[in-house]
C-alpha cells in the first residue's frame, strides 16, 4: 500500500491564491525528513521555497505528529511505526514567472519545485499527482495521465513538470 508518493492539489479555491497541498505516502523509517529544494529547474539561484508554505501538519493514524524545523526548508519528525503519513499544507500562490507558482480564478501556473514537498527517503519512489480543479477547469502538464491521475517516475521528474491550468477554450 502507497509504494509510491500521491500528491493531491486543491485548487478549489483559485481566487484566495491558496493552494492546498496533500502528500500520502507509507514510510520506511521512524525519523522521517521533509524539504523543499533550494532550486528551480532551469533556475540554479538559491531560493526560499519554505516562506510560502503555512498550516504544515503531518499525521499518522490520525495523529498530529511533532514536526521540528531544522533549517530554512527543512523539517523532521519521529514515528511510532511504519503506518502511512498524511502531510498537509498550505501554499501562497500570488506571483507569476518560471521560478514560482501563480493562481487565481481565472488560471494557475505551478512550479512544482516550489509546491511539492521531497521526502528524502522517497526520491526515487513512483509519484503521483492529481489536481481537484475548479469547474470547467482543464491541466495540461507533461506526465502521464491515466484517469486525472498523472505519473512520475521519481520526484525529480515531478519537480521538472511545469503544470498550467484554468479555463481553456479550443479553436477549429
Amino acid at each position: 500500500m502507497l509504494d509510491n508518493v500521491s500528491v493531491e492539489f486543491d485548487l478549489s479555491d483559485s481566487k484566495s491564491q491558496h493552494l492546498k497541498v496533500q502528500i500520502l505516502y507509507k514510510p520506511n523509517k521512524l525519523t522521517q525528513e521533509f524539504c523543499l529544494p533550494l532550486w528551480t529547474p532551469g533556475s540554479y539561484k538559491v531560493r526560499d521555497h519554505a516562506q510560502f508554505i503555512y498550516n504544515f501538519k503531518a499525521q499518522q493514524d490520525g495523529i498530529n505528529l511533532i514536526l521540528e524545523r531544522v533549517g530554512t526548508s527543512k523539517w523532521t519528525c519521529n514515528l511510532k511505526n511504519n503506518s502511512p503519513i498524511e502531510l498537509n499544507y498550505f501554499v501562497e500562490t500570488r506571483e507569476a514567472g518560471v521560478r514560482n507558482s501563480y493562481m487565481d480564478n481565472e488560471y494557475a501556473a505551478f512550479t512544482l519545485s516550489n509546491l511539492v514537498m521531497l521526502i528524502i527517503e522517497k526520491r526515487y519512489s513512483p509519484h503521483t499527482l492529481r489536481l481537484l480543479l475548479p469547474r470547467y477547469w482543464k491541466a495540461h502538464l507533461t506526465l502521464n495521465n491515466v484517469d486525472k491521475v498523472y505519473t512520475a517516475l521519481n520526484y525529480d521528474q515531478i519537480v521538472d513538470t511545469p503544470v498550467i491550468a484554468g479555463k481553456f477554450s479550443t479553436k477549429s
